[in-house]
């Protein structure tokens, strides 16, 4: 009877212990582990070298370090200081594509609380060789870049910085008196006179895109390859294009030369010219912009929407006017 008692109670105990459990969910948390950058430096699609889309600034920082030592890329990047074109155009990172050509990197990230990489602009400052677009070019198969001269139009007029000088004291506080071929014996004009096309220097040429820009669409990415234009102007004073001061310059800075006294005289070439030549200017850089297809859609989809509210803007103020003459008319 003990024996059936103590068999009974156990049986009970068991019925007890077999009710379902009701548990907080949140007592099953599933923990997952984020991916080490080691993992996704492996394993993320890459945007441009070992760059991806999204990497935080203290990722971007470390493959930074990693390409410097893998010697592609030159500088450092300082995290927690976001680098922009205007921020950081003194101390870019440098991607060195090869022993005489390289180009400027400057990552772009969002605003969000942690920034995450949004794209990647290369920018070829060496105008006149453009050998980034030349990697392109012979890897895509894009078209041949035009030239044309970096001089737009020329004129002459009169230099409105004269006031002739013809000595000067030197550092020794000595009186010095200029050569007389800093007098200038050329006439003023009275209207500024154009110099034709056909006159230009063809010496400096300046490299543009045949269209622009040009899109090359690359797995999940986009390379976006633009140019900006810079405008400039150049002076050439009328004793420069003396021949007696030619002479003058060329015997006192190579046959006998004399640094100190040329780096004095040579201020008086803008003051003492009665003309001077001005020339207006362009040359084209080229930069390649890398980002995901989603954030290229994304700014076409802004750009589209800022055009479509200018052009709301532009009817609405049309429509104001027309009302306003409208009204005006009525009131004869």
């Amino acid at each position: 009877m003990i024996i059936l008692y103590f068999f009974l109670q156990s049986c009970k105990t068991e019925k007890k212990n077999d009710k379902p459990l009701n548990l907080d969910n949140k007592q099953f948390k599933t923990i997952i582990s984020k991916p080490t950058f080691e993992e996704k430096l492996k394993k993320e699609p890459k945007l441009f070298l070992k760059f991806w889309s999204g990497m935080t600034e203290y990722e971007f920082q470390k493959v930074v370090d990693i390409l410097n030592e893998e010697n592609i890329l030159s500088g450092k990047y300082k995290y927690g200081s976001t680098i922009s074109m205007n921020s950081n155009i003194f101390n870019p990172i440098k991607f060195l594509i090869n022993e005489n050509c390289y180009c400027n990197i400057y990552p772009n990230f969002d605003s969000s609380n942690v920034p995450k990489l949004v794209s990647i602009e290369l920018l070829d400052l060496t105008a006149y060789s453009n050998c980034l677009y030349r990697l392109y070019k012979e890897k895509y198969g894009l078209p041949s870049l035009l030239t044309k001269s970096e001089i737009d139009s020329e004129y002459v007029e009169n230099n409105p910085n004269y006031s002739p000088k013809m000595s000067y004291t030197n550092e020794n506080n000595e009186l010095v008196f200029l050569n007389e071929v800093f007098n200038d014996k050329i006439s003023s004009i009275k209207n500024i006179k154009q110099i034709q096309k056909e006159n230009y220097s063809t010496s400096n040429l300046t490299y543009l895109l045949s269209e622009n820009p040009i899109i090359i669409n690359k797995d999940s990415n986009v390379i976006v390859i633009s140019q900006d234009k810079y405008e400039f102007k150049s002076y050439i004073y009328s004793l420069e294009k003396s021949q007696a001061f030619k002479n003058y310059q060329k015997d006192i800075s190579i046959v006998n030369f004399s640094f100190n006294k040329w780096l004095h005289e040579s201020k008086f070439i803008e003051t003492n010219s009665k003309l001077r030549t001005v020339s207006l200017k362009s040359e084209y850089r080229i930069n390649a912009i890398y980002m995901s297809i989603h954030e290229y859609n994304n700014k076409i989809k802004e750009r589209m929407k800022v055009r479509k509210n200018q052009i709301k803007d532009s009817l609405e103020t049309e429509k104001r006017k027309n009302e306003k003459l409208l009204k005006s008319i009525e009131s004869l």
